[in-house]
């Protein structure tokens, strides 16, 4: 289709891709349109005061020498139920405070507050559609 105006003709139990957005789509029996997971990318930045990614075209978000505070702002684009985004963030050698926006649940209890100098902090969320919220599941930093 060339935008979701054309989706009314497409026609039931069909997969399509939407020429506007990249994205890949599923109509399904009773004509019920569902985004599937599709091709994400990775999305690197040195430092940033705020990550922001965008849900339907990332599923790794890394920092690679990150010089500030950081806010992980909330996701953008439509995540669909039990969508994963991966997020890796190294500081520049110093100690970087981190704070999350509240549609991320810290479901280990100890996530941590800053970064490690120097070290990686990797953690993996997952979207829960029926609270609308990304649950932080697991969380390590480097050895």
């Amino acid at each position: 289709t060339d935008s979701s105006s054309d989706w009314g003709s497409v026609s039931n139990d069909v997969y399509f891709r939407d020429k506007a957005t990249g994205l890949v789509y599923y109509k399904d029996s009773s004509g019920v349109v569902n985004k599937l997971f599709n091709d994400k990318t990775l999305t690197t930045v040195a430092s940033t005061a705020t990550l922001t990614v965008d849900s339907d075209t990332t599923d790794l978000a890394k920092i690679t020498a990150q010089a500030e505070a950081l806010a992980i702002a909330a996701p953008t684009g439509t995540p669909i139920d039990n969508q994963s985004i991966w997020f890796r963030i190294e500081d520049d050698g110093t100690t970087r405070n981190i704070t999350l926006n509240a549609i991320f649940v810290d479901y280990t209890g100890n996530f941590p507050s800053a970064t490690t100098v120097s070290k990686k902090l990797i953690f993996a969320a997952k979207y829960d559609s029926d609270d609308t919220k990304w649950n932080i599941l697991a969380w390590k930093i480097e050895p």
